[in-house]
Parts: structure tokens; sequence; C-alpha cells
């Protein structure tokens, strides 16, 4: 009688203990500074202009004639966050329909300095190719130089059918960037560091796909401004974010010397004679495509 009133006792205190748990427990409080909202603080100038496509960022390979014209824009405010992925998506689709076309010493021509085009161009170099050339109007003062870099991918309006396959290629941008934030990456050592992304509810962060495969499960939290002000969110404390302006100049550094800069505005692809061309003109492209889905 002794044992099994003891084991009951032990199992009662256990459940009391749980419920008292459960009863008493509250969201993590954390202490941030608040943001400097004065009219000093907060400009209206216009620093860059975003290139979305509606629908879907172009991810895909033409064909005209013999030329192979690899399409990678459109990205809009989630170019940062999907740009790793992207272009090796892009590669990808490439080296399986060019198939024994394309060739280690064939000439690739990416038009578009940006972040995609960048590195697009890192991820030809680390495949073996050796005959890469940059085309863009300018190399400096991009959008991607200024656009923030929160990894958060949800600044674009994708068609529901796309979003598996961008999701994939943000799980694989997030580990391009947490090799970065680790110091693990072979190349590029600075320019992207782990820190706590907050949201209002974790379905608007657009991160919760990432959950169980590259990022741990969110966090309820209450943010304290430490101005009277108390704000319910949930944190995901192995967030990324994307120093956008070292990173480019990392890129530019990595990549010098191994591929060839032309500063040239390109109106057509009829100016280009390679074969291979991988188009990463961001705003640029609605006027060599002639596509009427970009936006700015």
């Amino acid at each position: 009688m002794k044992k099994i009133f003891l084991r009951s006792f032990q199992y009662l205190s256990f459940i009391l203990l749980t419920i008292s748990a459960g009863f008493s427990s509250q969201p993590e409080v954390r202490r941030i500074n608040p943001p400097k909202l004065e009219k000093a603080h907060i400009g209206d100038k216009i620093l860059c202009h975003r290139p979305m496509r509606r629908g879907s960022p172009a991810l895909r390979i033409e064909r005209v004639g013999k030329r192979y014209i690899a399409h990678n824009y459109g990205h809009g405010g989630s170019g940062w966050t999907l740009a790793p992925g992207s272009a090796s998506y892009v590669l990808d689709l490439l080296q399986q329909q060019a198939g024994s076309n394309l060739k280690p010493e064939s000439e690739i021509i990416i038009v578009g300095a940006g972040v995609l085009g960048l590195l697009t161009a890192l991820d030809l170099v680390e495949r073996g190719y050796k005959k890469i050339l940059i085309i863009a109007e300018r190399f400096e003062n991009l959008t991607s130089h200024k656009a923030g870099g929160l990894l958060a991918p949800v600044s674009m309006n994708n068609h529901p059918e796309m979003q598996k396959t961008l999701n994939k290629i943000g799980f694989e941008a997030y580990r391009f960037y947490e090799k970065i934030a680790k110091g693990q990456h072979p190349t590029l050592k600075k320019g992207a560091v782990i820190v706590p992304a907050y949201f209002r509810t974790r379905e608007e962060s657009g991160l919760e796909p990432y959950v169980g495969v590259v990022m741990k499960p969110a966090k309820d939290v209450i943010l304290d401004f430490g101005n009277g002000t108390q704000q319910p969110m949930v944190a995901y404390d192995d967030g990324i974010f994307i120093d956008t302006g070292t990173l480019m100049t990392s890129l530019r550094q990595a990549l010098e010397g191994k591929v060839t800069f032309r500063q040239q505005k390109v109106k057509d692809f009829q100016e280009i004679s390679s074969q291979f061309v991988i188009n990463c003109a961001g705003l640029g492209a609605k006027e060599l495509t002639k596509d009427t889905k970009m936006v700015s």
C-alpha cells in the first residue's frame, strides 16, 4: 500500500506542478532600444526602386535560335533574400537545357551587376567556367547596395504554384548566408550576421516554411521599448541580417581577376554576340524583354 500511495502522490505532485507552470509561464520580456520616429530621423527621399515582377520572378531559359538566354530578375523586395538560391536554380536550368553545348571555356555574358548578377558570376566561377563577362550600365550605387537586408521572403506577389520552388530557393539562400555569418564560407568572410527577427505574427513573417528545415521555431515574446511601450511579438532568434553594402563590396573583390567587367547599357540582346546570356538586369529587364509584368 505504501508503494501505491507513494506513486500516486508523486504522480499527483507532477500534475499539479505542470498545471502551475502552465498558468505561471509568461512570454519572455526583451528590452530593446525604441526606434527614433521623430521627424529629424525620418527621410522622404527615394533611394532606390525595387524591380518586382507580378506573379513571380522570371526564372527560366529562353531559346532564340542557337542562343540560350537565362532570365533571373523581378524579385522585388526579396532580391537579397533569394539571390544565392535563385542564381543556383537558374544555372542548373541552363546546364540542363544547354547540355554539352555549354563548356567550361564557353563565353557567358551576364547583364546586370546587382546582387543577382554578382552571385550568378560567383556561382559560375565555382562551377569551373573560365570566360565570364559582366555588362552593366553602372557598378556602384545600385539598388542592391541600398536595399534592406533582413532575410524575410514576404515582399513579392507570388503565384501559389511558384511558391514551393521559391521556398526551396530560400532554404538554399539561408544556408549560404548562414555560412558567411559563421565564418564558414570559402570566399566571403563578412556581410551577414545572425540576429533575432521580430514580427507581429508567424504568418506574416513568411519564415514558417523555413522552420524545421533551416530555422528553429519562433518564440512568443514581449518587446519592451523602455519608454512605457510593450508589444507582443514573435521572435526568430536565428534570423539573418545582410549588410548589403559590405557584401556587394566583398562580392566584387572576390570576382576581380576571375571575371571581366564592362560598363555598357544593353538595350537589346542583339547587341550581345555570345551564345549564352544571363539576364539579371532588374528594372532594365522590362525594356530588354518587353515584360509588361515588371513594375517598380
